[in-house]
């Protein structure tokens, strides 16, 4: 009897010293859109679908005499200063789609990566002209 509790004394000590293996759940992005972001770069492209041919393509930074900067308020308020210029608008921005409407204007954007530091927008066009098709595409680079 007295081996039995020296064994189940044993078997708790070991079962005690086992440390239950946890499982590391996955870091819950901080990225998030409400911030001042600053036009840095962008670049594109314009493909002729019909002849299979690059129209031109571009990547320069923005900046100088040239800038674009926009706030976003986490209560659905944009502030977009372009140029010098102020306009106030609203914005939703859900499955990384952002929709901007500002003078009048809606816009939408595919936002391709977002980071605590960086953003990126994504717009594209299919369009025909004298019976050629086209494709465009341009990336803004924006850094907080």
């Amino acid at each position: 009897m007295k081996k039995a509790f020296l064994l189940l004394g044993f078997s708790l000590v070991v079962l005690a010293a086992c440390e239950k293996e946890e499982k590391e759940e996955p870091a819950e992005s901080t990225a998030t859109i409400v911030g001042t972001w600053k036009a840095e770069r962008t670049s594109g492209f314009e493909y002729n679908q019909t002849t299979m041919d690059t129209v031109f393509t571009y990547d320069f930074p923005i900046g100088g005499v040239s800038s674009f900067q926009i706030t976003f308020d986490a209560n659905g308020t944009a502030t977009v200063v372009d140029e010098g210029d102020t306009e106030t608008g609203t914005y939703v921005y859900a499955n990384n789609q952002l929709t901007l409407s500002y003078d009048g204007d809606v816009e939408v954007f595919q936002v391709s990566e977002l980071t605590a530091t960086t953003m990126v927008w994504l717009q594209t066009e299919t369009y025909t002209d004298n019976g050629e098709t086209f494709y465009a595409e341009d990336k803004t680079f924006f850094g907080k």
